[in-house]
Formats: C-alpha cells, structure tokens, sequence
C-alpha cells in the first residue's frame, strides 16, 4: 500500500505543482499539508474531501486506495465534484435532522 505522503507526491508532480503553490491556491493551511507531505501526520476525511473538492482531477480512488492514475479524466473530475458536494450535503442534513430531534 502506498503512504499517502508518497499520494500526495505523485498527486502534486501530475498536477505540475508544489505543496507550497497548491496550498496558496486552494488555501490549505500550510502546515497540514507540509505535515502530510513530510509524513508526519495522516489527513483526516476533511482533508481528503477538501483536496478533491479544490482540485476536482485529483482521483479520489487513487488518493483512498493507491488505485488507477493520480489525477481523473476531465469528463469524469466534474462528476467527482458533483459526487462529493452531495455527500456533504446529506451529511449537512443528516446533522440538522440528528440535532433537532434531540
């Protein structure tokens, strides 16, 4: 299995960047990323959401599992996109439903 410091990598190499320039355009806090990166800490879910979400080519299967290329074909990126905000927004509701009815 591949550390996902070593994902991240291979992510930032296909997408012709840096941890630095990523991070500055997505507005990433720097040092999670850095930690990630360096190895020293494993990104939660939120994280991983937050990656797909501001790049959405980043292959969420590759980024999960090591499975397939790094980055998505454009065609499926925006399906990926859609896929996530979804999620989020049932999870979002799913809070609402759990804190009203307590």
């Amino acid at each position: 299995m591949i550390p996902i410091n070593e994902k991240l990598k291979a992510i930032f190499i296909a997408l012709n960047t840096t941890p630095h320039k990523f991070l500055i355009d997505h507005q990433f806090n720097r040092m999670t990323i850095y930690n990630i990166v360096g190895g020293r800490t494993k990104p939660g879910l939120e994280i991983l959401e937050r990656l797909c979400q501001a790049e959405p080519r980043i292959s969420a299967e590759y980024l999960l599992r090591g499975e397939g290329p790094p980055l998505r074909d454009p065609g499926k990126a925006s399906s990926t996109a859609r896929q996530l905000r979804g999620r989020q927004a049932h999870s979002s509701i799913n809070r609402q439903v759990k804190s009203d009815g307590q």
